[in-house]
């Protein structure tokens, strides 16, 4: 029986700066109406962010970030490091966002009509602890594990990377292996949990885990 049969909702929260406030936001629009996911805590602004997450704990963190100027970066790295339980969901026009912002703590990147087309879908798949990944982020993170000291990649680890570098979906990449597409997004995530621990340990100046 899945969460849905037994009534099980995803919690989620929706931080949406693009908009003057959250009556006008269409990522709170869309989570609101599935049936999935309970939207716990929203806001428009970035202020006291942090407090607001605290509040409610979800298990996902929509956050979108198309506004100009809008510092995706280190709102993942304060998230990361305030709550590092809740899934961080990046959301742009374009499906795209920083790659720095993915290794500050976010676990996925996706356009807004996607996330408006299937936005319980979405938001359960990243906190379950699925990974989505543009092609841009794959295969920056492809770069930044060939860089000396970086953390090792295993076979598997490495082919997703490579495939979805190359534009390949996690669900082609599935049906080449004859294996479920969320555990094509799961060694997506173990890869990028990999350059998120380096970087922790980076910058707080501790011994790699």
């Amino acid at each position: 029986m899945s969460e849905a049969e037994r009534g099980i909702r995803t919690t989620v929260a929706v931080i949406d700066s693009s908009t003057s406030g959250i009556a006008q936001s269409p990522l709170h629009d869309a989570l609101q109406q599935a049936g999935e996911v309970s939207v716990v805590a929203c806001t428009s602004q970035r202020d006291d962010v942090i407090d607001l997450m605290w509040q409610s704990v979800p298990d996902a963190i929509v956050v979108g970030v198309d506004e100009p100027g809008f510092d995706a970066i280190a709102l993942c790295q304060e998230l990361s490091d305030a709550l590092p339980v809740c899934r961080v969901l990046l959301v742009s026009e374009d499906g795209d966002a920083p790659f720095a912002a993915m290794v500050a703590g976010a676990a996925a990147v996706v356009s807004r009509a996607t996330l408006t087309a299937v936005p319980g879908v979405i938001v359960q798949q990243v906190a379950r602890g699925e990974a989505i990944l543009s092609q841009g982020w794959a295969g920056e993170a492809l770069h930044a594990f060939e860089l000396d000291g970086a953390p090792h990649l295993t076979a598997t680890e490495r082919e997703v990377l490579q495939r979805l570098a190359k534009g390949t979906s996690s669900e082609v990449i599935a049906g080449l292996h004859e294996v479920p597409a969320r555990l094509v997004r799961l060694h997506a995530a173990y890869a990028l949990a990999k350059l998120q621990r380096a970087e922790r340990d980076r910058r707080l100046g501790t011994e790699p885990t």
